[in-house]
């Protein structure tokens, strides 16, 4: 077994661990999102197990910690992160480039292990989306809100539009919805009710319905089971609204996190496992 090939795989593998535990450790404490977390530990036991298949004893023996020329070479770029996001980004990359080099060069001393590496590789691209989802959501959803899905029929008394009913909801999302109602009322009565709920720092979302609520300005939809894919969309929607997701079981939550749905609308507790932030329904 070439040493100095070890010595390289030994380097990578340090350097791709560490990366994960930054990742993880932000996810754990400061996301506080209980999926994510789990996700990470798991990807991170995989690698774990399939470094193990490389003598633990052989990579110590190649180890020349202090005797890398890599270990003087520091930029200055290296030494600062503009913000928590930054951090995040680097070490991403750190994860995918030691697993690029350790799905190579395993091919010299352990193929078994190559095919393996690069799937996790290939994991690690969407778990990145999945996080920077989780971190451009945290501003957008600080506390973990409550939903509360509405026939846009029960907004009318005696034929009247009350428009401050929903401000008056003990929720922080309307989800509303609309049965035997034209689709020009729907929206006339989204738009007209959307200023007092602004006002009361609620938001808005039409449920499945992505051309009306990109029409009546809404904050997004959250899509019903069997609708069009959170993708599809996001295509048909501004780039400012967000997209949830109703699920109604644990395979329902799992495929929503891949697909970085902005939330999660459940009638049933998922204690700490949420997307974004696990939205129940009032």
């Amino acid at each position: 077994m070439d040493a100095n090939i070890v010595r390289l795989i030994d380097a990578s593998a340090n350097r791709a661990r560490e990366g994960l535990r930054v990742v993880e450790d932000y996810v754990r404490f400061v996301l506080d999102d209980a999926l994510a977390t789990q996700r990470l530990k798991r990807f991170r036991h995989t690698f774990t197990r399939l470094m193990g298949e490389i003598s633990l004893s052989d990579r110590l023996r190649a180890r020349e910690t202090r005797q890398d020329v890599g270990t003087g070479i520091t930029l200055d770029s290296e030494r600062q992160r503009d913000d928590a996001q930054s951090v995040l980004a680097a070490n991403f990359t750190r994860i995918q480039e030691s697993l690029r080099t350790l799905e190579e060069y395993s091919k010299v001393v352990c193929p078994a292990i190559s095919g393996g590496l690069e799937q996790l590789r290939y994991d690690s691209y969407t778990i990145q989306k999945i996080v920077q989802t989780l971190f451009a959501n945290k501003d957008r959803f600080p506390q973990r809100p409550r939903a509360a899905i509405l026939d846009v029929n029960e907004l009318f008394v005696n034929g009247e539009l009350q428009t401050d009913v929903c401000s008056k909801i003990a929720a922080d999302f309307v989800c509303l919805t609309a049965q035997n109602v034209s689709d020009a009322l729907f929206v006339a009565a989204i738009q007209r009710i959307l200023p007092a709920i602004r006002e009361s720092n609620k938001f808005l979302f039409v449920v499945d319905r992505c051309d009306l609520a990109a029409l009546a300005k809404a904050d997004g939809v959250v899509l019903n089971p069997g609708a069009v894919s959170v993708r599809q969309a996001r295509e048909l929607l501004p780039a400012c609204c967000a997209v949830g997701v109703r699920v109604e079981n644990k395979s329902d939550v799992h495929q929503a996190f891949l697909d970085a749905a902005d939330w999660i609308l459940t009638q049933k507790r998922f204690p700490k496992l949420s997307m974004i932030q696990a939205v129940i329904k009032s």
